[in-house]
């Protein structure tokens, strides 16, 4: 187990980020500034849970300069970034499998497998819903592997939800080891 640090393969598909002449839909639950150091001093001595190749470890959370160190049940451990844990804690990791609401205009509600945290140099533009263009991270997008190709999304802990009631295009959910 690494620190998060993987490699990256594959290319992404997906539209631009520009505009496309469409009517501006109402803002995504997200603040559009450029993104913060998350703050995740709340999770030191907390638990998380990764799976490893089907393997669900428990973790403990600390800090050991300038990474936060997740301690695993097997003795194993992964130094993280503020951001990399930020995502470990919401569910997030090469593996994990989500649901991810594209947009009424691209299908609705979609399941699939994160593949590893997305670059614009590895994977290519990164994708997001029909008329919200602009208002997507490549910081906090991961390659996700969807029934009808991989996509480069936004999985930012603004946008979480905790069922599939939520409307809002980019808006997803992290599903557990049962789902």
């Amino acid at each position: 187990r690494g620190g998060g640090r993987d490699g990256g393969i594959g290319r992404g598909k997906g539209r631009s980020r520009a505009g496309r002449g469409q009517a501006t839909p109402p803002p995504l639950p997200i603040d559009p500034a450029p993104a913060m150091k998350p703050d995740v001093e709340g999770l030191l001595g907390t638990n998380v849970r990764r799976s490893f190749d089907g393997d669900w470890y428990d973790g403990i959370v600390s800090y050991q300069e300038p990474y936060y160190r997740v301690t695993y049940s097997d003795g194993d451990a992964s130094d993280l970034t503020a951001l990399e844990l930020r995502f470990l804690a919401d569910g997030i990791f090469p593996g994990a499998r989500i649901r991810w609401h594209s947009g009424p205009l691209d299908g609705g509600w979609a399941s699939g497998a994160v593949v590893e945290p997305y670059t614009v140099k590895s994977h290519g533009k990164l994708w997001v819903p029909k008329g919200y263009e602009g208002r997507a991270s490549a910081e906090h997008s991961w390659l996700v592997q969807f029934d009808n190709g991989l996509a480069p999304v936004d999985l930012r802990t603004e946008r979480r939800v905790e069922t599939t009631a939520a409307e809002q295009p980019g808006t997803w959910m992290a599903l557990g080891e049962d789902e």
